[in-house]
């Protein structure tokens, strides 16, 4: 929720409110709090919308000082082409290393536990820290570069809610290209019609998913007879399967196309573990609209959105 002057009053007061409950409720972590620890509720709320007088800018400078830059921004916001607005000018930074390495890097942070997963339909759990977070997500950034993805690239990621998809979104970011997420088991017509429309070259995906404890869908199967659909400029160069081996015991990989996730990355000699820097505003992400009025509407989010996500995740 990266807010700018047209974002409505619901939005920005429960950025506020957000704030304002965590800093009522908690001590200080990363942050230094001094600087609205002290407001009221209505008062936080008026000072992030105050642009007639430069409150607004105060403080979201502010805020903006909080997260990790390569390279400091000029500018908060750039309103020259409004309503086309800018955040954060020309500042350089990385998303991945905001969520994840910043943290590793902390001798107390470290070992403390940064996902749970826990699946009721394959009853598995499990508590990943921060340390083992940045391991997987190096290995799998090393395998992508491998691979060819570069800064700017696009990549389709095609999979369950399973922890390996967070590591890929982010494996994704660090390398500084750009990740679309398309919903797990959605049809191969939709499928493909996203991996065209976002030029993506590289697709991760899984064997399978699971709707019930009886129910498998086969991603493979569904990703198969998507790229059968694209013509031959738009498919794929490279797509990595994660084999849930527990629930779909075989499947057949696109020799010179598919690549085993565990058996590649357990290849890797030498870990991805710089993050690329990235301009405030190039692309992180594109979420597709469901395309129930017509064709799929692809949302493109910059990097500064995931400001908004950090301080959440901070705060929570």
């Amino acid at each position: 929720m990266l807010l700018n002057k047209h974002t409505t009053q619901h939005q920005t007061k429960s950025f506020c409110r957000l704030l304002q409950r965590y800093y009522s409720t908690q001590k200080k972590r990363h942050l230094d709090h001094s600087y609205w620890s002290h407001l009221s509720f209505s008062e936080l709320y008026q000072k992030s919308i105050d642009y007639e007088t430069g409150g607004a800018m105060e403080y979201w400078d502010y805020l903006g000082n909080q997260i990790h830059w390569f390279k400091k921004y000029d500018q908060v916001l750039d309103s020259s082409r409004a309503p086309f607005y800018k955040w954060y000018t020309n500042g350089l930074t990385n998303t991945t290393f905001n969520a994840v390495d910043i943290h590793a890097y902390d001798s107390q942070r470290r070992n403390q536990v940064a996902v749970y997963y826990d699946s009721p339909l394959t009853e598995s759990k499990l508590a990943i820290t921060y340390a083992q977070l940045k391991e997987r997500v190096d290995q799998f950034a090393a395998l992508l570069h491998e691979q060819g993805v570069k800064k700017g690239d696009t990549v389709v990621i095609y999979m369950p809610m399973i922890p390996e998809a967070m590591v890929a979104m982010l494996a994704v970011g660090k390398l500084g290209a750009i990740h679309s997420v398309v919903f797990g088991g959605f049809a191969s017509h939709e499928l493909a019609v996203r991996i065209e429309d976002a030029g993506a070259k590289f697709v991760v995906s899984a064997s399978c998913g699971i709707e019930s404890k009886t129910r498998i869908i086969n991603y493979k199967e569904l990703l198969d007879k998507a790229i059968d659909i694209l013509k031959s400029e738009h498919k794929p160069q490279k797509c990595i399967i994660y084999q849930r081996k527990n629930l779909l015991p075989s499947i057949s990989l696109t020799k010179g196309r598919d690549l085993d996730w565990e058996e590649a990355v357990s290849k890797i000699k030498k870990p991805f573990t710089e993050c690329v820097p990235v301009e405030s505003n190039d692309l992180s992400y594109i979420l597709y609209t469901s395309g129930t009025t017509g064709k799929p509407k692809g949302v493109a989010r910059f990097v500064m959105l995931y400001f908004a996500i950090w301080l959440i995740y901070e705060f929570v």
